[in-house]
Parts: structure tokens; C-alpha cells; sequence
């Protein structure tokens, strides 16, 4: 059994670092598709993915619709579905995420409504020989909600929101870090807002952990800062991605609006100010590429570009936040909408929507030849 005692820390003010995009090499990427997820038997159906991310074994996504994980196999010569809701050990009712660790040996899931409970499991399919169950920090009369976990290693992390019933438009959230081996955990990162704020940023938070225990964080919708936490709460360095904001498109600001306005006709109190930009920090992974940490932002996925034909990301030193390269990788002929990017060794899986296809939403694994500029 874990011994639970909470430690609080919070690191003293950093400068942070900002290095202009003229200043950082791009790298073509040398990759050929290995396989499309919408050819693997007869075409896999995706319906959404939360959670997109690699293993040592293949590519994993989780639908919250669904409450379920779906893996593919490196070489797509397995396609699995993993339950992860109920009442029984090792799942939760009403899952909200969902991830696996790197090595695939391990599970967590976390429940979207009170008391937002956070289960690991171990292995991910029965019989399981470890399940644990962590539970929310806050402490008082209130509701916690869950919004994301993640897994690596000893290290377990999960995103929580808490509202308190004695001031119900105020909302706090919090990142907190478990070691399941030793039972300790820890806050790395806190703020609260009130809901009425045009950005709900408390449930937006992009962030990933890796095997050593350190959080990456981005917690401002606007802002392209990465953090990077210490699993003792100290932060260890904080860097400025050398990106702009992204503006949507008229037409999707105008549905945007529409949608809204069917909505005020319901409850006028229900209806949140129209975000005219994407969020600038789209993703962060510290997993699939030792040392490194990948970071893409909404201007390198292409949001709100037309005619997309490649999707890029930026590679920075993980240990010291030092950004040493922007990798570009060309996609299929096609018209491309991109949901995400995930990398393990040499393989790269783009999650996507190709319009001139019958696909759906699918994921791409393609195949690296070599690092470029090697």
C-alpha cells in the first residue's frame, strides 16, 4: 500500500528564455509512411482522441465517448480496445483520460466528475497484479473534477479542477505528481480564476511528464512559455517558444457565434465569450526520444491554414530547455486537417483528417530513414 503525506512547494520566480525562430535550424525529416491507420484491416474507426501518444509497441489514443483506449501495434499487425470504465478495480465510471506508460506495462485512468478519482493498473489487461488508487489533494467542502493524468514509470501526474460550494464561480486547479513506489506526492503547479472568464485556462492546461518525474507545463492558453517542474516541486527552467498566435477563420468564428446564440436562447449564463485565436502551445511529449523534449504549437500544425503539406514541431535539450532544432515532416498528398503528433525512436504517428478520403479521422505512422543532418 502507498503511505500518503503531501509535500507543498512552490519555485521562486525564473527568468524565462525566448529565442527568436530566425535563429533555429529547420530539419526535413527523411520518413516514408509505414502504414495509415484507415487501411489496417478494412479501415480502423476513430471516433476522437483525447490522449495520443506512443509506446514501445505502438500508438495508443483515448476516447472519452467511449471510455476506452485503442492501441496499434508498430506494425499495425494489432488492433486492441481497452476498457477502462466501470466499477470494478482497476477502472473508474465517467473516465475523462486515460494514459499508458511508455513501456506499456502500465495504466492510468482518471474520472471526470467528484471525487475524480485516479487509478493505476498494472498490467493494462487482466487479471491486474497492482491496482492503486490516488485521490484528490484538495481538502474542504467542494467538488474536485478531473481533467488529465499521465504515466511514466514511478511517476504518476494528474490535472484536477476544484470548486468549492462556498464560492461556486471560483475554480482552482492543480497539477500534483505521485510516486507510486514511495507514496509521496506533491503540488507542482496551482492557480485558480473565475468561470466567467472568457478562457476557461484551468481545463486547457498542455503537459506531459516524463520517466525521471519532471513535468512539462504550459498553463496559459495565450502565452508560448514551457515550464519544467522537478518532482520536488522546484522549477527548473522556463522557456519561450519562438511562435505567434494563430486567428481562426471567419467562417469558424461565425459558427462559433451561431452556436452560441441557440445556446443563449436556452441559458444566457451558459454562454462564454467567442476565443478568436487558437490556444499557441498545441502540445508537449517527453517520451519516445531520450533527452529530447517535442513541443507543437498551433502555427506548426497548421491550424487555420487551407492547403496544409507538412506538419513540423520543435526539438528542444529536455535537461536544460535549450531549443536546438524545428523538425518538418511532408505529409501524404491529400487535404489535411492535423489533431496531433507522437514520436517513439524512429517512428512518427500523426493523428489526422484527410478530405479528399472516406477515412475519418486516422492515424499515419511513418517510418524515419535517419535524423536529418546526420
Amino acid at each position: 500500500m502507498m503511505r500518503p503525506f503531501l509535500v507543498v512547494l512552490f519555485a521562486c520566480s525564473m527568468s524565462t528564455t525566448t529565442v527568436t525562430a530566425d535563429a533555429i535550424p529547420t530539419k526535413e525529416v527523411p520518413a516514408q509512411v509505414a502504414w495509415r491507420s484507415g487501411e489496417v484491416r478494412g479501415g480502423v474507426v476513430i471516433g476522437s482522441f483525447g490522449r495520443f501518444a506512443a509506446t514501445r509497441d505502438g500508438v495508443i489514443g483515448f476516447d472519452s465517448q467511449l471510455s476506452a483506449i485503442t492501441f496499434i501495434s508498430d506494425d499495425a499487425t494489432r488492433v486492441s480496445t481497452v476498457e477502462v470504465r466501470g466499477e470494478a478495480p482497476g477502472h473508474v465510471p465517467m473516465a475523462v483520460d486515460a494514459d499508458v506508460d511508455p513501456t506499456g506495462d502500465a495504466l492510468v485512468v482518471l474520472q471526470g466528475m467528484p471525487p475524480a478519482r485516479c487509478v493505476v493498473r498494472s498490467p493494462i489487461d487482466p487479471p491486474f497484479r497492482v491496482t492503486e488508487s490516488l485521490e484528490a489533494t484538495f481538502k474542504g467542502a467542494g467538488f474536485a473534477a478531473g481533467v488529465s493524468a499521465r504515466i511514466a514509470g514511478q511517476y504518476v501526474a494528474t490535472h484536477r479542477t476544484w470548486q468549492e460550494r462556498s464560492e461556486l464561480r471560483r475554480r482552482r486547479a492543480r497539477l500534483v505528481v505521485y510516486d507510486v513506489q514511495d507514496g509521496s506526492r506533491t503540488i507542482l503547479a496551482e492557480d485558480d480564476a473565475l468561470d466567467d472568464s472568457p478562457i476557461d485556462g484551468l481545463t486547457t492546461w498542455v503537459w506531459d511528464l516524463d520517466e525521471d518525474g519532471v513535468a512539462y507545463l504550459n498553463d496559459d492558453y495565450d502565452a508560448a512559455v514551457v515550464r519544467a517542474i522537478e518532482p520536488d516541486g522546484t522549477e527548473r527552467y522556463r522557456v519561450e517558444m519562438p511562435t505567434t498566435t494563430v486567428r481562426k477563420s471567419a467562417d469558424l468564428i461565425e459558427q462559433n457565434l451561431e452556436s452560441y446564440e441557440k445556446l443563449r436562447e436556452i441559458n444566457p449564463d451558459l454562454v462564454p465569450e467567442v476565443v478568436e485565436t487558437y490556444r499557441v502551445i498545441a502540445g508537449i511529449s517527453a517520451r519516445g526520444r531520450p533527452q529530447e523534449l517535442l513541443v507543437t504549437t498551433s502555427r506548426s500544425l497548421g491550424r487555420g491554414v487551407a492547403a496544409l503539406d507538412r506538419v513540423a514541431w520543435w526539438v528542444l535539450d529536455a535537461p536544460t530547455g535549450a531549443i536546438a532544432h524545428r523538425e518538418s515532416l511532408r505529409l501524404p498528398d491529400g487535404v489535411w486537417t492535423i489533431r496531433g503528433v507522437a514520436w517513439f525512436e524512429d517512428l512518427v504517428y500523426v493523428l489526422g483528417v484527410d478530405e479528399s478520403r472516406d477515412a475519418g479521422l486516422e492515424v499515419v505512422c511513418f517510418r524515419r530513414a535517419g535524423h536529418s543532418g546526420d
